[in-house]
């Protein structure tokens, strides 16, 4: 499937916030903030449902994407710039998941180290650290 309007308005949202602490939720660890970074971009960028403290986890992230399939998110095969990229804790190897905003070269996620949103991995660098070494299986979700 193309990219849809909501789509791009997710990865626009997500670039004009780099740099930036997003989170709705402030009693959220910055080391465990990547869903709250997530559900600040999407509040930003319109889209309904999301709830007012935003997700506080990956699994939480994950069953609220696959629970509102096909009506508002379907899973992708292969991403294109402003899908949600996410490996869910308890998935892989490593103790923690992790998720972001696929773009054109890097992923837009939350840094660990400084709690603010970066481009930290390469779409490559994704894929290796996560899926080949941490053997998470590694969902894409497109917003209709």
């Amino acid at each position: 499937m193309n990219q849809t309007p909501n789509n791009l308005a997710v990865y626009n949202t997500a670039k004009s916030l780099l740099g930036k602490r997003l989170t709705l939720d402030p009693t959220v660890p910055k080391e465990l903030q990547c869903a709250q970074s997530i559900s600040y971009i999407l509040k930003q960028a319109g889209i309904k449902g999301i709830p007012k403290k935003g997700f506080s986890s990956t699994k939480a992230l994950y069953a609220f994407l696959s629970d509102n399939q096909p009506q508002f998110w379907y899973t992708v095969p292969a991403p294109l710039q402003g899908d949600i990229v996410l490996c869910v804790t308890g998935e892989g190897k490593y103790p923690h998941g992790h998720a972001g905003i696929w773009g054109k070269t890097h992923v837009m996620s939350n840094s660990s180290d400084n709690g603010l949103w970066e481009p930290n991995y390469t779409n490559l660098q994704w894929r290796k650290y996560f899926g080949e070494t941490g053997k998470f299986p590694i969902h894409f979700f497109r917003r209709l």
